[in-house]
């Protein structure tokens, strides 16, 4: 039985150098907070509606998730261990599959990461394509999670520039 699930993959907003703290713990910066609200006001006029944001743990994806999640309506919010850069693409996509009853997700995560797991969803592999989400960008994948290999379809990937100015 095939599940379509909307799957928006959402890189975090531009956050503090690295330099100033440890690289889990660097919060967004003002002008990434700034920015990422204005993008979620073009994803609300897109008429998007995720049951819930799955976020890394690392403190600048949290940050981005609880904009998205209370830009768009007070959407709920867990963490997710496998978004954590450097986590085995397997691992990620068999925790993604727990989440088959929902008809829409959000996951806000970190490149290039995010970028191979949409490769993989549309493709099949990590690299066969280049998808690159700057920070703040949005892709939506739609496909069937429970057996996502090549069955998904990029209905679109936004820079965030671009859902600033919807």
């Amino acid at each position: 039985m095939i599940h379509t699930i909307k799957l928006y993959l959402i890189r975090h907003a531009a956050a503090e150098e690295s330099s100033q703290v440890a690289d889990a713990e660097r919060p967004l910066t003002e002008k990434g907070r700034s920015r990422m609200a204005r993008t979620v006001a073009g994803l609300r006029k897109l008429n998007i509606q995720p049951e819930m944001v799955l976020t890394s743990p690392l403190k600048r994806a949290a940050e981005t998730a609880a904009i998205v999640a209370d830009g768009l309506g007070n959407i709920r919010v867990e963490t997710l261990a496998e978004l954590a850069p450097g986590i085995e693409l397997g691992t990620l996509v068999a925790a993604l599959r727990t989440h088959l009853a929902l008809n829409e997700l959000a996951i806000v995560g970190h490149q290039p990461s995010l970028g191979q797991l949409a490769s993989f969803l549309l493709a099949g592999a990590p690299d066969a394509c280049d998808v690159a989400l700057g920070k703040g960008g949005v892709a939506l994948l739609s496909g069937d999670i429970a057996e996502p290999t090549g069955r998904f379809t990029l209905d679109w990937l936004l820079p965030p520039k671009m859902l600033r100015r919807l």
